[in-house]
């Protein structure tokens, strides 16, 4: 029969196993999506070269577009993969929100979205905050493109931000006119397939708060939902 300090030992031991396990696997992963990253940066580049050189009507023009977007896709993908397999550590700085909207706008217009899905951001005056923009943008783009598989790739989606009167907080607002409803984004979890769910609003649940923050879901008063993004105001750490 085991003594107590054997059984102790032992169950240091598996979870150090585990522990090891747990490593490798996400170094694995890791590697793995920075090759696909690395693979996706020279195909996305071709792409545009061999654009450039087609009539903007011309049935190749539109599917090096086509193929553009999907590269673009796969790109938010590999990125949120990463952030699964190593969560990144926030690198905060004096940013302005309504550039990293932009910034999110430009790249969904670009890379994710079809001509059937208009974009639209309503700038207001919002004060500096201090926080990482590349993590946000990250952060955006996941819900957003969730959403847009919601909306079925058509329609809308609005970007807004304002400061929160009486708190020190700011709200960055995403409505569109999709079907998923406000519940995916409390239950969102990697296997959420295709209900406006999924790994993008999982990780960007998960960049969002890593940065302080959090998300607070409604349904649109006709139709679609409105997602806000809450970020904490502060100008310093």
């Amino acid at each position: 029969m085991e003594t107590l300090w054997e059984v102790i030992s032992t169950l240091k031991t598996q979870r150090g196993l585990k522990a090891k396990k747990k490593n490798s696997t996400h170094e694995l992963t890791s590697s793995v999506a920075h090759e696909i990253k690395n693979c996706l940066t020279g195909i996305r580049g071709c792409l545009q070269v061999l654009g450039e050189d087609f009539p903007d009507e011309s049935p190749q023009k539109l599917i090096t577009k086509e193929l553009l977007r999907d590269a673009g896709r796969l790109d938010i993908a590999v990125k949120t993969l990463l952030t699964f397999a190593v969560p990144p550590a926030p690198s905060p700085v004096p940013a302005s929100v309504n550039t990293v909207i932009q910034n999110v706008k430009a790249t969904l217009e670009t890379q994710l979205c079809g001509p059937r899905l208009c974009i639209e951001f309503v700038p207001r005056r919002v004060p500096e905050i201090f926080i990482d923009p590349d993590q946000l943008r990250l952060g955006l783009l996941n819900i957003a493109y969730q959403r847009i598989r919601a909306a079925g790739g058509e329609g809308s989606i609005v970007f807004a931000a304002k400061k929160r009167r009486g708190s020190d907080e700011v709200e960055i607002s995403l409505s569109d006119n999709g079907t998923g409803a406000a519940g995916d984004f409390a239950d969102a979890t990697p296997s959420s397939g295709g209900t406006g769910a999924g790994p993008g609003l999982a990780a960007g649940r998960r960049i969002i708060e890593g940065l302080g923050g959090r998300i607070e879901v409604k349904n649109g008063r006709e139709a679609g939902t409105i997602v806000r993004v809450v970020l904490p105001a502060a100008e310093k750490a």
